[in-house]
């Protein structure tokens, strides 16, 4: 069953979500995260966890960028440690 739920600017779609005003980049990124199969060997494993440490350290220097930018969030604050 195909479904579209709109939330908070959120579209979530059965294999994607795409905000709304999100950089294409992003969005490819989502969409190959959830476009992903199941990992079964070390080698991939291992690239993932990689990737992750990429992306929490893409994440907390954007959300420190726009936090002393000002950028208004949704949900209350943008700093990671809230």
């Amino acid at each position: 069953m195909h479904q579209n739920l709109p939330r908070n600017g959120v579209v979530i779609d059965t294999n994607t979500c795409t905000i709304a005003g999100m950089d294409r980049d992003v969005e490819r990124v989502v969409e190959a995260v959830h476009g992903m199969s199941d990992v079964t060997d070390l080698e991939s494993l291992q690239a993932l966890i990689n990737v992750h440490d990429v992306l929490e350290a893409r994440l907390a220097e954007a959300a420190r960028r726009l936090d002393q930018e000002g950028a208004p969030a949704v949900h209350g604050a943008v700093n990671m440690a809230h």
